[in-house]
This record gives structure tokens, sequence and C-alpha cells, in this order.
């Protein structure tokens, strides 16, 4: 019975031994590599362009479901 739990346990690891990373985690040492680096990948930014109500409300309401469902409700 304690060889099956020590089995149980052995199988079973800590999360921690998986996530651990094997290599040490470093950032950009040189200014020259942070630059180069800006260049390349420029800012870190992301935009989103959003649509109007009007043109989403147009977009669903001329869908071709949605205009069937209207005809079947007004015959």
């Amino acid at each position: 019975m304690e060889a099956q739990k020590e089995y149980i346990k052995s199988f079973f690891k800590k999360l921690s031994d998986y996530t651990r990373s094997k290599t040490p985690k470093v950032g950009f040492a040189l200014e020259e590599i942070i630059n180069e680096t800006k260049l390349k990948f420029r800012d870190n930014k992301m935009e989103m362009v959003t649509s109007s109500f009007m043109e989403l409300f147009t977009e669903r309401a001329t869908a071709q479901f949605f205009v069937l469902q209207v005809f079947c409700v007004c015959l």
C-alpha cells in the first residue's frame, strides 16, 4: 500500500515542476538592442476602428434572413 502511495505521489508532480523555466528570464540589457528592437517593431500599440451605430444597424437590417423574417411577418 505504501509503494502504491509513493507511485501516485511521483506520478502527480507539482505543477511548478512543469512550469518552471529551464533558462533564466533576461530582458534587453543594452540600449542599442532596445533601439534596434524599437526600430524593427515600432511602438507597441493596438488601434481598433469601431463602426458607427448606423453602419452596424444597416448591415444587420439588410441581412437576407432578417429581410425574409420581416417579409413573412408582413404577410
